[in-house]
């Protein structure tokens, strides 16, 4: 038998968490060029490695695994993308129902993510990145409530904190997942606000009309 190192990433047709991207600007775009500018992009420079492969791959996976385990819940990824001001959007899924046995009487978002970051370090609340993607989401679907779920790989890499607050490696600890969800909820002010921001940044650089 021969083994070829495959080292460029395959072109092949989207399925899944890919399935309906369309072709043009999306929100996605727009969010990495501004967040690059305002110093909140973490993509680094160079060529997109087997490290970037991987841990986009799984990702999707993460998404993927979890649209099918809720589509019976009520829990369902739109099957074309939105399009609102000439700017796709392509949420992970939308339901009606209950959370955690709370009523929600009104289509609220799912939005799913994957990260390598510390469970204990990672801050949603000022990931801008994230809150700027899921405002952006729940802005074009006319909703003002997300469930985020989030898988952290490593966990909280093996890092303990002491009875006087410090923080130090436990020996043998081995990193493991971590998984948390977060009701999250916003005023249609806020979700206006950074719809604009959006919207006139992509018109400055001529990406929509």
């Amino acid at each position: 038998m021969d083994f070829t190192l495959i080292t460029d990433r395959l072109e092949l047709p989207r399925k899944g968490a890919e399935k309906n991207r369309e072709p043009g600007v999306h929100v996605t775009d727009i969010i990495r060029d501004l967040g690059r500018k305002l110093g909140f992009s973490r993509e680094k420079d160079g060529p997109f490695g087997s490290y970037d492969t991987a841990a986009m791959d799984m990702g999707f996976l993460f998404e993927d695994a979890l649209e099918y385990a809720l589509k019976d819940r009520m829990a369902i990824r739109p099957e074309k993308a939105w399009c609102v001001d000439g700017i796709w959007l392509s949420p992970d899924g939308v339901r009606a129902g209950e959370y955690n046995g709370e009523p929600i009487p009104v289509m609220y978002l799912e939005e799913y993510k994957l990260t390598w970051r510390s469970s204990r370090s990672h801050s949603v609340e000022d990931d801008w990145n994230w809150c700027t993607q899921i405002k952006a989401y729940l802005y074009a679907g006319a909703m003002t409530k997300c469930i985020l779920r989030i898988l952290y790989v490593v966990g909280d890499y093996g890092i303990r904190e002491r009875k006087d607050g410090s923080l130090y490696a436990k020996y043998g600890a081995i990193p493991g997942p971590d998984y948390k969800e977060y009701l999250i909820e916003c005023d249609q002010g806020e979700l206006d606000a950074n719809w604009k921001m959006l919207v006139d940044h992509a018109r400055s650089l001529g990406w929509i009309e």
